[in-house]
């Protein structure tokens, strides 16, 4: 995947190359562009946990459940929840409000920080994706013993996952003059 800040600057408009050389509007369609730049991250990556991982699970559990294998299918269908619960996450994460003039600014090297830690988790996913892949084989193949196996790294995985977005929540929360986001727990 290619880095989408590069992406969003190529794609600014005459009107957002304008701003970019007007005082004070240059911070702001910087942090603007940044804060865009993170929204599509986290799309992208709550809509591969979706069409990727979640989707399999459920191929998973349809398998199980025609072969009968009621002992497994309930740990299955947790970990299914769990990811549902980290895409809903992921999807709805706090981003930095970057207004012309607002009360509390978000700077840009912090932006960047929110950016580059949600790129840390591209790597988390990529292996619960392939885990994923190993549960729908085993399901398929009616390998149980491997299946618990993968059950076990996977909840480790959507473990570490959870904890990375938690992390990401503490980062977000600690830039200072950004706290309308306490006002959510």
């Amino acid at each position: 995947m290619s880095d989408l800040r590069t992406t969003v600057e190529d794609n600014r408009g005459m009107l957002k190359k304008i701003q970019l050389v007007i005082p004070r509007y240059r911070e702001y369609r910087l942090r603007e562009d940044l804060r865009i730049a993170d929204n599509l991250l986290r799309v992208y990556l709550a809509d591969t946990l979706h069409s990727h991982v979640q989707n399999s699970i459920e191929r998973a559990i349809e398998a199980l459940s025609a072969s009968n294998e009621l002992n497994v299918l309930g740990e299955v269908g947790k970990i299914g929840a769990t990811v549902k619960g980290l895409e809903a996450k992921i999807r709805h994460a706090e981003q930095g409000y970057s207004g012309i003039s607002p009360a509390d600014v978000i700077s840009e090297k912090n932006l960047n920080r929110l950016y580059e830690y949600d790129l840390k988790i591209i790597t988390l996913l990529a292996d619960l994706q392939r885990r994923t892949e190993v549960l729908l084989n085993c399901a398929e193949c009616n390998n149980l013993p491997e299946l618990r196996k993968t059950l076990i790294d996977m909840r480790k995985m959507t473990d570490t996952l959870s904890e990375a977005l938690a992390g990401r929540r503490t980062l977000h929360m600690d830039i200072p003059g950004n706290s309308s986001t306490s006002k959510e727990e």
